[in-house]
């Protein structure tokens, strides 16, 4: 999912609309079977340097965490989840375009399926 509707520049918390998605993914995930989750948060290749964030590895996994937190507090397993943040390291295209860089700042939802059929 594309984040610049997300999350404010430099801002860790999700705005109402990200909120609004997570709860939707939270509500019909709740009691499927899978083993786990993992939230993974991307950024573009512009540097950050605030003090609650010297870098973007700090911001995506600041907002990768905001985001499992949230899934946690409508109903998702805490043990069945993870949060990653990435930073700029795994671009899905370079980083040479305002357009390009909206691409890349993103969260992949990764759902693990159970491989296990008695479970």
């Amino acid at each position: 999912m594309p984040m610049d509707n997300v999350f404010a520049i430099g801002k860790a918390d999700a705005n109402q609309t990200g909120k609004d998605w997570l709860r939707v993914l939270a509500n019909s995930l709740k009691n499927k079977n899978y083993k786990e989750i993992k939230v993974e948060r991307h950024t573009d290749n512009i540097p950050i340097n605030t003090s609650s964030y010297p870098s973007n590895w700090e911001l995506s996994s600041a907002r990768a965490s905001s985001a499992v937190r949230f899934l946690i507090e409508n109903g998702m397993d805490i043990n069945k989840i993870a949060a990653l943040g990435y930073a700029e390291t795994k671009p899905l295209v370079d980083n040479n375009s305002d357009t390009n860089r909206a691409k890349n700042r993103r969260v992949e939802i990764i759902i693990v399926g159970n491989t296990d059929i008695n479970k």
